[in-house]
């Protein structure tokens, strides 16, 4: 097990975000190789004088955002792939950072979604599933495999219960217009969705920012 405590002076922001920036940084320098083993969640809690549940949660992101690779029972591991190490952290500089509507691709996800466009390409569907769907709230079958998915996520619902839309800007314009009305307010998060604000102003409706700590919404605002 690698003897590493990573050096938190110059971050700030929560402490879990700032160890995985770290991990990235050592990563980057050297310090860490691809295949060292990290502390346990124990050990650099305690050498940081943090909780067991902030270092779970760093290595957690750190994981996401393809630094580390957890084996169950031996630890939490540097990847020894070549990962490019994406930043998954929004430039403040950029005032279009959330305007983003665009994943970050690691390599393994390239291939993937490599092999997946190839079996859409082979389906017989491929070209009913080009055409404008006929019923108003979209295809049976694709509000069938939805409600099911919900159902996994515990949220009963049937089929007649869902409607395919466009995508999520969709979803939230929909949803938004069918609730509001000229004047209602509506809280929203300190920073929050741009299109959103005009999704409302649309209808007149007022945005009420509310603020917000590393938790998200802070109840007492």
């Amino acid at each position: 097990m690698t003897i590493w405590t990573p050096d938190l002076t110059s971050h700030s922001g929560p402490r879990y975000r700032a160890i995985a920036d770290a991990i990235g940084e050592d990563m980057k320098s050297g310090r860490l190789k691809p295949g060292d083993q990290l502390p346990t969640h124990r050990a650099l809690a305690y050498a940081l004088g943090v909780t067991v549940g902030t270092i779970t949660r760093a290595y957690q992101e750190a994981t996401r955002r393809g630094l580390l690779a957890g084996e169950v029972g031996r630890g939490s591991f540097v990847r020894k792939e070549t990962m490019g190490l994406v930043d998954f952290r929004v430039d403040p500089s950029r005032a279009d950072a959330f305007s983003f509507n665009r994943p970050p691709i690691l390599p393994e996800d390239a291939s993937a979604i490599g092999e997946s466009l190839q079996e859409v390409g082979r389906n017989p569907e491929l070209g009913h599933l080009l055409q404008y769907p006929h019923q108003l709230l979209g295809n049976d079958r694709a509000r069938g495999a939805a409600a099911t998915w919900l159902r996994h996520h515990r949220l009963e619902v049937s089929k007649e219960d869902v409607m395919i839309v466009a995508g999520g800007q969709d979803a939230i314009a929909a949803s938004t217009l069918a609730l509001m009305r000229q004047g209602d307010a509506v809280a929203v998060e300190e920073t929050t969705w741009a299109s959103f604000r005009n999704t409302t102003s649309i209808i007149g409706g007022r945005n009420i920012p509310i603020a917000m700590d590393e938790n998200g919404l802070i109840p007492e605002d």
